[in-house]
């Protein structure tokens, strides 16, 4: 098989992987100095989805931008992890149950949404043909485990040393230091921490319990790498991020942990992009689609048409299509589409990026509609199995 003879080949470091890949911004500060220590203990990865908005509620189906992330893991599970390495893909089902909005009021709704992103995304891994290489984690099993709820207590208990961190001096006023002067964190941590304006208690307890996840996944899990995503990708602003967004989380991540010497290591994938827009705005979560003309996405479940290549203003968007089908013909080299000079590349890109998000056995039934013909090799055994799914039963949603 493709995927395991790769593991033969010598192995790129991590700040190599990011310097080459055309999925990830080329940002190395947060990938822990020991990283190779630490990949003998902890050789795993964990890379994240959430499908809820506080302030739009469930997401509008599965963005076909989920392939950033889904396939940056992959790739960096190849290249840079060892041998027997898996990839924990968390779920973060537990903020859209505890979510106040409209959308999030019957469970069932919630579950049913959980369930489609984790049909598509066992659909993606099933056609690559690496399902045996991943595990499915999800957030709202994590904090009930009384690990996750021991690790909790030890951030508090952090988070009180912390505040009595004093600045550094009068013109530093972006660092808090130790009274030993020994550790040093952001100003910006302690205010969370202290619910100093702009945050509040809510905000202190959702990257408290963030952390708290992420360190079960390190602990338990054995991840020494999680895959995380940002809008930008000048170093500058990544590591000063005060934006709510990953870079943020993961910056109070790792200053929690201030006194450790190996750490979880964090590396950033492009966003998600809206195809109407070329603007800030045009850059979107890549998991997650809200109701909203201004920031159209491509879904992949959804029935509207595809867009055409005309109705694409954003070029970003149209890169990573590029480089997402690369990678799957990289490693699954017997996927393609017959020559179609009636259909530009980029919508074949397009249609096949949604097509692999299907059961494997459907792939070839779309080849009359979309005039293109896709060959997977399917394990027929595997053809006829009941999908779990639809019952909202989690037993058999390992992956």
């Amino acid at each position: 098989m493709q995927g395991e003879s790769l593991h033969a080949v010598p192995k790129k470091t991590l700040n190599d992987a990011m310097k080459k890949s055309t999925l990830c911004w080329n940002h190395t500060d947060y990938i822990d100095k020991n990283y190779g220590v630490i990949a003998q203990k902890k050789k795993d990865i964990m890379v994240g989805f959430g499908f809820v908005s506080f302030k739009y509620g469930l997401s509008e189906g599965v963005p076909i931008d989920i392939y950033n992330m889904l396939l940056a893991a992959e790739d960096i599970r190849r290249q840079v992890l060892e041998p027997g390495a898996k990839v924990h893909v968390l779920i973060g089902d537990h903020l859209a149950y505890q979510c106040q909005h409209s959308s999030c009021e019957r469970g069932d709704d919630v579950t049913k949404t959980r369930n489609k992103y984790i049909k598509k995304i066992y659909n993606i891994l099933k056609n690559l043909k690496v399902e045996k290489h991943y595990e499915l984690q999800l957030s709202s099993e994590i904090i009930k485990d009384p690990n996750y709820l021991k690790i909790r207590e030890d951030l508090e208990v952090r988070a009180k040393f912390i505040s009595t961190f004093e600045l550094e001096n009068a013109t530093h006023p972006k660092y808090r230091v130790s009274q030993d002067a020994k550790h040093t964190v952001s100003t910006d941590t302690w205010n969370i921490l202290n619910c100093i304006a702009p945050y509040n208690e809510s905000n202190r307890s959702y990257f408290l319990d963030q952390t708290a996840i992420c360190r079960w996944l390190y602990e338990k899990s054995n991840c020494g790498v999680k895959v995380s995503w940002s809008k930008v990708h000048q170093t500058g602003r990544i590591n000063q991020s005060k934006s709510f967004d990953e870079p943020h989380f993961d910056r109070f991540y790792r200053e929690m942990y201030f006194d450790e010497d190996q750490k979880l290591s964090f590396i950033y994938t492009k966003p998600g992009y809206a195809i109407n827009r070329n603007d800030e705005r045009g850059k979107v979560i890549p998991y997650t689609a809200q109701k909203d003309e201004e920031t159209q996405r491509v879904l992949l479940s959804s029935k509207k048409e595809l867009p055409q290549k005309s109705e694409v203003i954003n070029e970003y968007f149209i890169n990573c299509i590029t480089s997402n089908v690369d990678l799957i013909r990289h490693i699954v080299p017997e996927v393609a589409y017959e020559e179609d000079r009636s259909m530009p590349t980029f919508n074949k890109n397009v249609h096949l990026l949604v097509n692999f998000s299907r059961k494997p056995e459907k792939l070839a039934k779309l080849s009359d509609i979309f005039k293109e013909k896709l060959t997977v090799s399917v394990d027929k055994a595997q053809q006829h199995q009941k999908d779990d799914l639809n019952q909202g039963k989690t037993e058999s949603l390992i992956v």
